[in-house]
């Protein structure tokens, strides 16, 4: 998409009027008193301001963070770590986030990336007419709409580095392939990882999980395995699937085969209901 750049955070978030009043916000006020909430609204305004809702959490990011605050760094990490004990915010492979303002924000990253969709498809069916199949052929030898895909995620978040279990599970998915990576491929690819992350509220762990096991599913006749060839088909709809994506379909009978899997509060039928539900509850 040319010229303008793609939003990854938001103007503003919601702050109930009565958010005070939660057990666990009143947990955290009667243990650090005033500077303690104030240091929970402050971070939540330095998420909604951040690429995709998170923001890093190291030892360089907490100082910059208590000299924004003008707190003691001390201070800062013990409301933080008070916070992802009430499950207030979750801190994990050296990041902070908080699941539930990125449910707020679901709707919003959601409708853009619609847009986004809808102007990236102008833009190719226009970009084809000039090119001859015989230039066509010489840059992509994969399926139109594969190609199309990977572009896509090229251009989708160019200033975001995905994580590193994103690039480790993007290289296994290539492996599997036995394909040849193009120079962007391996980004691009782990970026649609991220997506399943940050759009659609899979955790990492449970990702990793069920692709791991679709690739070493090697059964005779039909196989996940052998429909595992890039990252972007994974968030393609199958025929006859109805509107599941493939990766729905590879979790739904990981799942059915692995019944002592957990499945996340935030993942079950209800989800969607609770987008509106105040952003402190889990």
């Amino acid at each position: 998409m040319v010229g303008r750049p793609q939003k990854l955070n938001a103007d503003y978030f919601t702050h109930d009027k009565d958010m005070r009043d939660d057990p666990k916000v009143k947990a955290l006020r009667r243990k650090y008193g005033l500077e303690g909430y104030a240091i929970y609204v402050m971070m939540n305004e330095v998420l909604t301001d951040s690429d995709y809702f998170i923001h890093n959490y190291d030892e360089l990011s907490l100082e910059i963070l208590a000299g924004d605050f003008n707190v003691e760094t001390d201070l800062l990490i013990g409301v933080l770590e008070y916070c992802d004990k009430l499950q207030l915010f979750t801190i994990e492979n050296n990041t902070i986030r908080n699941f539930t303002l990125e449910k707020r924000f679901q709707p919003l990253l959601s409708k853009r990336e619609r847009d986004r969709e809808r102007i990236i498809a102008v833009e190719n069916t226009q970009s084809k007419v000039k090119y001859s199949k015989e230039e066509y052929s010489k840059e992509e030898k994969e399926p139109p709409t594969e190609a199309i895909s990977e572009n896509k995620s090229e251009q989708k978040c160019n200033n975001v580095t995905p994580p590193d279990w994103c690039i480790s599970l993007a290289k296994q998915i290539y492996a599997n392939a036995q394909k040849t990576l193009k120079p962007h491929e391996l980004t691009a690819g782990a970026k649609f990882l991220f997506d399943l992350n940050r759009l659609h509220g899979y955790t990492a762990d449970e990702i990793q999980k069920v692709i791991e096991w679709g690739i070493s599913d090697k059964r005779n006749g039909f196989n996940w395995s052998n429909q595992i060839k890039s990252p972007a088909g994974l968030r393609n709809k199958r025929n006859g699937a109805g509107d599941l994506t493939k990766f729905e379909k590879i979790r739904a009978e990981y799942l059915a085969k692995n019944p002592h899997e957990p499945v996340p509060a935030y993942l079950r039928n209800d989800r969607e209901s609770r987008v509106h539900k105040p952003m402190w509850e889990e």
